[in-house]
């Protein structure tokens, strides 16, 4: 064999996988093209795996393999024992150093050597990965079909391969580690706003195909910010810090915790119904009225108010579920604070606010001209644009008759864009036709504008 030609092979893989190496997503990955790189560089390389953990904690078990002998690894576990301590593998993590053994003669491998003979292993290299100060490591061994393979080869590139997959590791672990990061509140450690929502997603996805119920409960904080103006910051920090200790006690292991914003937070209660997160939201608020903190010789106390929803009893979307326990919450602040409201006593207001999302979908919600007359002269000077919804039966419905529903749900600007939209493509189409210039005043509860043409 040509070893000169080998090494040339050896050293463009190990380039190629650097490529990959530097474009891995996570620890995983890193080492994934690590091994595939590796054997792709040789036909004498029949074998390589890797492992990806704690090994001081838990035996060694190949979590990926490559090669044409990786039915070697099937079985293979690297585990406390006495004897697996001396194997190769164990004395490479503990030395940090690479560690080559003679299949055939090294008493080291001897528990292994029968198997690895049945594959046509002469040598093997193990190469460690990662920083050894960290209980998070990997680990990379190659087995080939010639004896004194990695001699002749020589060591220095695997080495030098190591060495970059150590670096590439760190910097995996460190992007994985800024992502839980971004996925977490710095104050709380509780999951922040973007990361429940993708845990709602799924949640709603599961339970769409499983047709297995799911809840969420969002409390806010009573007066909270009447206890952060009269006692400062460090107290309210200390307040949201005691309630999510308490809401975690209190919620079950399944379930998912998150701080929603400010002193409001969201729970996802996964395969729960109505009654099984009433029980739970009726836990939380009394654990929350009996929690306290102590400044001098006070304690300062609060409560919470608390919105249920849950699928697929009070809507049939993620979005709608929130705005149903959005809606929930308002009514428990509304009636007194340190209540429960379940999104089930609003069942009206949610199928009028259903009524309204269908007929934006369907441009079925459409203004309706008003004019408006000069006294004086007895001309017509103005237009009132009011929004009007159209039924799927065509009937048409007056916004007094969904205002409400449309306010509590927050829907309100999105009906106020429909009429504007839909007011302005009217005074353009009248211009256009020859017709007057007049004044459009659009009326929408909270909202008043005037567009003049």
């Amino acid at each position: 064999m040509e070893f000169t030609q080998e090494q040339l092979f050896i050293y463009k893989a190990l380039l190629t996988a650097t490529k990959s190496l530097a474009q891995g997503n996570t620890p995983d990955e890193v080492l994934r093209a690590a091994c595939d790189a590796l054997v792709a560089s040789s036909e004498h390389i029949c074998l390589a795996w890797m492992y990806l953990g704690n090994p001081g904690a838990e035996p060694i078990r190949p979590s990926y393999s490559v090669g044409r002998a990786s039915e070697y690894t099937r079985n293979l576990v690297l585990d406390l024992s006495q004897e697996a301590m001396k194997g190769p593998g164990r004395r490479s993590l503990a030395s940090n150093e690479p560690v080559l053994v003679q299949v055939n003669s090294d008493s080291s491998f001897g528990i292994w050597r029968d198997n690895a003979t049945r594959y046509g292993f002469k040598e093997g290299l193990t190469l460690p990965i990662g920083d050894p100060n960290h209980p998070f490591r990997g680990l990379i061994v190659i087995f080939v079909d010639m004896q004194d393979y990695f001699e002749q080869i020589g060591m220095e590139p695997f080495i030098a391969f190591a060495q970059l997959a150590t670096v590439a590791l760190d910097q995996a672990r460190l992007k994985v580690s800024l992502e839980i990061m971004a996925s977490i509140d710095p104050l709380t450690n509780l999951l922040n706003r973007r990361a429940i929502q993708a845990v709602i997603n799924r949640e709603y996805a599961y339970a769409k195909r499983s047709a297995k119920p799911f809840s969420m409960i969002l409390f806010d904080l009573d007066r909270f910010k009447m206890l952060n103006d009269n006692y400062g910051h460090d107290i309210g920090d200390r307040i949201l810090l005691g309630i999510s200790e308490v809401a975690k006690q209190t919620l079950r292991t399944s379930d998912w915790l998150s701080r929603w914003g400010g002193e409001e937070f969201l729970a996802i209660l996964p395969d729960t119904d109505e009654h099984g997160a009433l029980m739970i939201a009726e836990r939380l608020r009394d654990a929350i009225e009996k929690f306290s903190i102590e400044l001098n010789t006070q304690k300062i106390r609060t409560t919470a108010s608390i919105g249920i929803a849950s699928y697929p009893r009070d809507g049939d979307t993620s979005d709608f579920l929130i705005k149903a326990a959005d809606a929930a919450l308002y009514e428990a602040k509304k009636f007194g604070r340190n209540l429960v409201v379940a999104a089930k006593d609003k069942r009206e207001v949610y199928s009028i606010a259903a009524k309204l999302n269908a007929a934006i979908e369907n441009n079925r919600l459409v203004p309706a001209y008003q004019v408006i007359v000069d006294l004086k002269t007895r001309k017509p000077v103005a237009e009132e644009a009011l929004a009007r919804l159209i039924d799927e039966s065509g009937n048409i419905i007056v916004a007094t008759d969904f205002i409400s529903a449309a306010m509590e749900l927050q829907l309100t600007h999105l009906v106020d864009y429909q009429i504007i939209k839909q007011t302005m493509n009217h005074c353009a189409e009248n211009i256009a036709g020859g017709g007057q210039p007049i004044a459009h005043s659009l009326i929408f509860q909270r909202t008043f504008c005037c567009i003049r043409t």
